[in-house]
């Protein structure tokens, strides 16, 4: 016999068994899917439920930076409370990334990274949820301390766009390319940042309107985070 749980007792239940844990590293629960720590040189790190197909999803690790803008529609949007937090740099349990290579399909089919709503009884969805947190956990902890300062975020986006990188990093949203211009800006390397910018842009399909507010809101960075501290 199998039980199928809904998405607000998944909720609880992850609140119960996975925050004290969580509290341990200075993360709060937001009550819905992702836990959170403060903002520490204008980064936010938080770990947070990513939901797959039918019943399963997976954790994934992230940071938020509080002067990078997203596009919403065609205004921007900050992450810059707990309430607004949205990653611009995150990572996935490699088991995932190895489900996007094709011959590894049977691997991820079977990956303890993930974890579901159904399960034989309410125990076994909970040994699911300890395993998928304790799954890849030291690369993915070790991921998230790298996010020191500034100048750590900037070495670990680049990562992401190397050409021999892993390729599911091509499809990130945001673009590792268009978080690493505003980081870039941030530490006083305006000329490379938006070189980095306008070659992005050039590339979207976006409102010419939109498109300006991104490079104002890259102008702001360069002013407020790099001249007025120098």
């Amino acid at each position: 016999m199998t039980i199928t749980i809904t998405n607000n007792e998944f909720r609880q239940l992850l609140d119960k068994e996975l925050s004290p844990i969580m509290l341990q590293y200075g993360f709060k629960y937001d009550g819905q899917y992702t836990w959170f720590g403060e903002v520490i040189n204008h980064m936010r790190k938080a770990i947070s439920v990513y939901l797959l197909k039918g019943t399963a999803s997976i954790f994934k690790w992230q940071i938020t930076f509080d002067f990078i803008p997203l596009p919403n529609g065609n205004n921007l949007a900050y992450s810059r409370t707990e309430k607004s937090i949205k990653p611009h740099l995150y990572e996935y349990p490699y088991d995932y990334y190895k489900s996007f290579h094709g011959v590894e399909s049977n691997v991820w089919r079977h990956s303890p990274c993930k974890m579901f709503l159904s399960g034989s009884n309410t125990q076994e969805i909970v040994n699911k949820i300890h395993q998928a947190f304790s799954c890849d956990f030291n690369r993915l902890q070790n991921w998230h301390n790298e996010f020191n300062e500034l100048r750590d975020a900037l070495r670990m986006v680049s990562d992401k766009i190397k050409p021999d990188g892993i390729p599911i990093y091509r499809f990130l949203s945001p673009s590792p390319v268009y978080v690493k211009s505003f980081i870039l800006a941030a530490l006083g390397e305006e000329s490379e940042g938006r070189e980095l910018l306008t070659r992005y842009l050039s590339d979207r399909n976006w409102e010419d309107a939109l498109k300006q507010k991104i490079i104002k809101a890259f102008d702001k960075v360069y002013v407020s985070l790099y001249q007025q501290s120098s």
